[in-house]
């Protein structure tokens, strides 16, 4: 890429900045078996984007990709503290206990060959064995993140796949309030923008992924002729305008690729400015339908409500 863009940075709630796009190391690049040998092609993504000026960047436990990315950073010869990590502890996938956190997260940072995350998150609310919600056992679960924040090995902590019902439990007994919860956000997903709003207002900050879905696994739906009428219009990929319209409420866009050439899609939305009525009317027709993509128990917990 010829520049490096100007990614802004936005304030979570307990003060930490940051950058509004980040590069996802799961989904096209999660790994059935975490333990297997290194990704060269998801490694040389990670250089990759690193090299496009991506410096906040996305992985989990369960993707099997912390490896990578902490190489990538490492030869990337760039320092720590330019970056912001996020990784994700879930709990089926740590010892199988919430006293595990502590354990998890030390797993985490050897396998990302770092010191501290800048976001450590509880990756589901259906973190049991059973891969069901139980509200007591995800209130244990965040009681023994909390002192990872405490002891700055976690600089932020948050949650992940919660609903409105977990959140408001979770709540009821958490110290620290979670400084993210990182959703599944794209216009089909029915109750989504309230959600986001709901969230903001009691001061959590909102990071969407799948925001491509339309794309995607959920293209040939009845959104395809409206991205398409505006992409001409604006004279940009319909997936700079799905992140421009994430943008605009907010939210912390996550998204992932497996082709150097769309991060330049990517980019662009940060300099694309939308009209309220194209913006107003992405979310009409998304909203006329309700399209979730079925996931594992351990992230919905076959649950494919709207929210």
């Amino acid at each position: 890429m010829s520049s490096v863009p100007n990614i802004p940075l936005v304030k979570l709630g307990d003060g930490t900045q940051i950058p509004v796009l980040g590069f996802g190391n799961g989904t096209a690049w999660y790994k059935p078996d975490r333990f297997s040998a290194l990704n060269q092609d998801m490694l040389d993504m990670a250089k990759a984007a690193i090299a496009a000026g991506y410096r906040h960047f996305d992985t989990a436990e369960a993707y099997g990709t912390e490896a990578e990315l902490g190489q990538a950073i490492k030869e990337s010869g760039i320092p720590r503290q330019e970056f912001f990590v996020t990784t994700k502890i879930a709990q089926t996938f740590s010892e199988g206990s919430p006293e595990d956190a502590a354990l998890g997260l030390e797993n985490s940072l050897k396998r990302l060959q770092m010191d501290y995350v800048d976001l450590f998150l509880l990756h589901s609310p259906y973190c049991n064995k059973k891969m069901q919600y139980d509200e007591d056992n995800v209130a244990k679960q965040w009681k023994n993140i909390e002192p990872l924040q405490r002891s700055g090995k976690a600089r932020s902590i948050g949650i992940s796949n919660f609903r409105k019902t977990h959140v408001e439990n979770l709540l009821k007994t958490a110290q620290i309030k979670p400084a993210v919860n990182q959703i599944m956000f794209h216009p089909y997903l029915q109750g989504a923008p309230e959600y986001a709003k709901w969230l903001q207002s009691r001061g959590i900050a909102v990071q969407g992924f799948m925001g491509l879905l339309p794309l995607t696994q959920l293209k040939g739906k009845h959104l395809d002729s409206t991205l398409e009428e505006l992409a001409q219009k604006y004279g940009v990929s319909p997936s700079t305008l799905l992140i421009r319209w994430e943008l605009d409420q907010g939210i912390i866009v996550v998204n992932t690729t497996k082709k150097q050439e769309r991060m330049r899609e990517y980019f662009a939305a940060l300099d694309l400015k939308l009209t309220e009525e194209d913006y107003d009317r992405i979310t009409k027709v998304g909203q006329e339908t309700h399209l979730r993509l079925p996931g594992g128990e351990l992230y919905n917990g076959r649950d494919y409500s709207p929210y």
